[in-house]
């Protein structure tokens, strides 16, 4: 009796990998599902790297204008000039292995499911990480010298609820006049250190905050930012850029001590660690933060093997993120209160 020539759908032209397909299909859910757990997409400068384990960003220092006297030579002028090199993190990893045994049994389609929790792994460090650099950013001091490009923070006990301590906000109408206060801080600031107008600045807080603010907004209505408000939306849970700020809520804000952290094995932020148990939001104008990257995510599914009788599946990103523009950043923090 003569064998059946079996159609394996999961080939491509019929030819190689039988299960080719069905990993595409696999990482494709992968990266569908990453828009909707990284809020700062969009926000970053991006490059790319072919070789190498870092990238660099030089800047260069102001001029200053000055009357010719006619007859005399122009010589030039000195500028302080430096650079900024953001290096890759180490790889960054998550994966599964399917024992043989469970497929047998499994009445039931896990692979979205595992495609979702390995896109919002990745996502969330991801966006994590890239917050951190944020507020790191918004502490540090001008890389170039003299320029008054240093980052900023804004402090004030108000940012946080807490009926408990007299010195916290008392009601989500405190709480919200204490951010519209630093919004506007944050708008002048950005303008007397000549920030575009026209870069995106977006507000990041925690879900918890931003609720109470919008609770605020709908006890007194939205004339309580804005009397001439023109967008923003209760009934879609969305609040109104305030003085040009766009506000977003995000679980991924970092409020604890990592500067503790000895070694990569010892916790995903340890190329991004520091003490954030103040810190309560960053303001983030976009490119103000970099990602370098080797290797953007990449999906990878061993063949079957029976010596461990099941199948190992890894999603991985190779990349590293830092601060680049501290003038572009403020973050937010309680002044003698903690998280």
């Amino acid at each position: 009796m003569a064998d059946f020539n079996t159609d394996r759908a999961g080939q491509i032209n019929s030819a190689g990998d039988p299960r080719a397909i069905w990993l595409k299909k696999f990482a494709g859910e992968v990266l569908n599902k990453l828009p909707e757990v990284r809020s700062t997409l969009g926000m970053t400068m991006e490059k790319t790297l072919r070789q190498g384990k870092s990238h660099q960003f030089p800047y260069t220092g102001t001029l200053t204008p000055q009357y010719h006297i006619p007859g005399t030579e122009l010589t030039g002028q000195s500028g302080n000039n430096a650079e900024k090199v953001i290096s890759l993190d180490d790889l960054l990893v998550v994966d599964r292995h399917t024992p043989k045994i469970d497929k047998w049994m499994q009445h039931f389609d896990d692979r979205q499911e595992y495609a979702r929790q390995m896109a919002e792994v990745l996502g969330i460090t991801m966006d994590r990480h890239v917050l951190i650099e944020a507020m790191l950013g918004a502490r540090a001091a001008s890389v170039v010298t003299g320029n008054g490009a240093d980052g900023t923070v804004i402090t004030n006990d108000k940012f946080k609820l807490d009926t408990g301590d007299p010195l916290n906000a008392q009601d989500n109408v405190e709480l919200a006049t204490a951010y519209k206060a630093a919004l506007k801080e944050a708008a002048a600031t950005f303008k007397k250190k000549n920030v575009p107008a026209h870069a995106k600045k977006v507000l990041y807080v925690d879900w918890d905050i931003y609720f109470c603010i919008l609770d605020a907004v709908d006890t007194n209505g939205f004339s309580l930012f804005n009397k001439d408000y023109a967008s923003g939306s209760l009934e879609e849970g969305m609040l109104p850029p305030i003085y040009g700020i766009h506000i977003k809520g995000t679980n991924n804000l970092t409020t604890t001590d990592t500067s503790g952290l000895a070694d990569p094995q010892a916790g995903v932020d340890f190329f991004h660690k520091g003490d954030f148990t103040k810190s309560v939001g960053v303001i983030m104008c976009e490119r103000s933060v970099a990602t370098v990257k080797a290797s953007d995510i990449t999906i990878e599914a061993d063949p079957y093997q029976a010596r461990y009788k099941g199948q190992l599946v890894t999603a991985d990103y190779f990349a590293g993120h830092g601060w680049i523009r501290p003038e572009m950043l403020i973050e937010l923090v309680l002044d003698t209160t903690s998280n």
